[in-house]
């Protein structure tokens, strides 16, 4: 997940790095579970600040293309609270890294598109 560290730039959790750093904390990777999951992160949302989500096949980064989360059969599931608002199914097509949601201003919008992005610490820039 991203989301604004400052004006000028994004924080990403991920398991390198499992909290935005931001006082208070208002994103965190509570589970990083080992394949096939699952993993949990939890995020508190900033008034007017725009998150993302998606999912990086680290495996398979730098094969252009690749199927894997396509094939996985992997689903994202949105709680708020302990009620499930969302599933979404990873879309069919090449890729190593499904844009799965963006949270801004209290809406959902699911995106649900795959691109190749072979550095993990490039995802804050290029979703």
């Amino acid at each position: 997940m991203t989301g604004p560290a400052s004006a000028n730039s994004r924080f990403h959790v991920w398991w390198l790095e499992p909290t935005d750093l931001l006082t208070p904390v208002t994103t965190m990777l509570d589970v990083d579970g080992a394949s096939p999951g699952p993993e949990t992160i939890t995020f508190t949302p900033a008034a007017g600040a725009t998150y993302r989500f998606s999912i990086h096949n680290y495996t398979n980064r730098d094969l252009s293309g690749s199927n894997g989360i396509a094939q996985s059969g992997i689903v994202v599931r949105v709680y708020s609270g302990n009620q499930l608002t969302r599933t979404i199914t990873a879309p069919t097509g090449g890729g190593t890294l499904w844009k799965v949601f963006e949270y801004s201003g209290g809406q959902l919008t699911v995106v649900n598109s795959m691109t190749d992005e072979p550095d993990s610490f490039n995802i804050k820039n290029s979703f």
